[in-house]
């Protein structure tokens, strides 16, 4: 696959994930319509240069390295206080 083509096949796969949020590797190459070896190509060289990442599931999963929804606003769990220390209350 030439240079050019593999780059513009980076962009569609980032550009679809990114629309869907996460996804499944199935679910995401039937999303672009690609052969098993068009997708793992792309998938390859995303994962590498660290635009992506996998998770898991029966058949992997993937999502942006940034985690960040349909809507923009990051998907972490993590509230703002998150990182602080608590102490506890006695409650008696």
């Amino acid at each position: 696959m030439a240079r050019a083509n593999l780059e513009g096949d980076m962009n569609a796969f980032m550009s679809t994930l990114r629309n869907l949020g996460s996804a499944g590797n199935g679910a995401l190459r039937d999303a672009l319509g690609w052969a098993e070896s068009r997708y793992w190509k792309a998938h390859a060289a995303l994962f590498e240069s660290g635009q992506i990442k996998k998770g898991r599931g029966r058949g992997g999963s993937v999502s942006t390295s940034s985690s960040r929804s349909k809507s923009g606003k990051s998907t972490s769990r993590k509230s703002a206080g998150a990182g602080r220390t608590r102490t506890k209350r006695n409650t008696r």
